[in-house]
This record gives structure tokens, C-alpha cells and sequence, in this order.
């Protein structure tokens, strides 16, 4: 039987009705098992809703995919910033220290170059300000 027929035999059965009795036991078994809904939602309800539409849109998954990276980078760089704060503070040697690591330094250097064999390293001469020739400015006027 043909689709078509079958539906050409459908259009001329008259329609009845439901029962009464079918109808109400029907709706008072839906009523029975649809919980009331509240009025308000929650606000935490509203944003699942929406994080849920949200990410069943084709692109929606691929944002919350960088999102989350995001997150977890951002996580990651928080973390690892508590850290070196208070390490670095501890490791920091004074100034006093370190001018006297800079004139070991300078001692070290001037003994391996054999500069020097006194107990200190002899200091660098101040440069001398001056011209770089003996050549005088010439001033050209209009």
C-alpha cells in the first residue's frame, strides 16, 4: 500500500473524540509526575543554564576550550609568582657586599692580567675631557 493511499483513505474517517474518563486520567497522571517548578531560579541555575546553551553553539565549545587555557595559564603564573617574591628577598645580598665583590673582582682581573702585584688592584684613570684633535671649530656664516 502506497503512502499516498493511505493517507487518501485517512482524510475521509471521521475524527472522534477522546473519553472523558481517558482525559482525566490522562492529565491528572501528568500533573501527578511534573514537580512544580519554582518561579526563581537560582542564580547559579541561570548560569549553568547558559554556560550550557553557550557551549552547544559550533564555536561555543572551541571558546570555552581557550577559556580554560587561559585559566590554567593565568593559575599557573599566579602560582608560580608567590613563590620567588620572598626567595628573592632572602638570596639578595646587601650593597656592602656586593661593592666588596666588585673590588675582588677588579683584584682578580688586574692579578690575571699581571698588572699589578701589590694587594690592590689599581684603579682605572678618570677619562680626560678635551678635544679629540688639535683641530679648531670652524663656525660658517651666511
Amino acid at each position: 500500500m502506497k503512502t499516498d493511499d493511505f493517507e487518501k483513505r485517512l482524510q475521509h474517517v471521521p475524527q472522534r473524540q477522546v473519553p472523558d474518563s481517558w482525559r482525566t486520567e490522562i492529565l491528572a497522571n501528568v500533573k501527578a509526575n511534573t514537580a512544580p517548578r519554582e518561579e526563581t531560579d537560582s542564580i547559579l541555575a541561570l548560569l549553568r543554564k547558559a554556560f550550557l546553551l553557550f557551549i552547544h553553539r559550533p564555536r561555543g565549545l572551541a571558546w570555552t576550550g581557550v577559556g580554560a587555557a587561559w585559566i590554567l595559564i593565568l593559575m599557573l603564573n599566579f602560582s608560580a609568582r608567590e613563590g620567588t617574591s620572598s626567595t628573592m628577598a632572602q638570596t639578595m645580598p646587601s650593597i656592602d657586599t656586593m661593592h666588596a665583590l666588585q673590588k675582588q673582582k677588579q683584584f682578580l682581573l688586574a692579578e690575571l692580567n699581571g698588572a699589578t702585584t701589590s694587594s690592590e688592584a689599581i684603579p682605572p684613570k678618570p677619562p680626560t675631557v678635551g678635544p679629540r684633535s688639535n683641530r679648531k671649530p670652524v663656525i660658517f656664516s651666511a
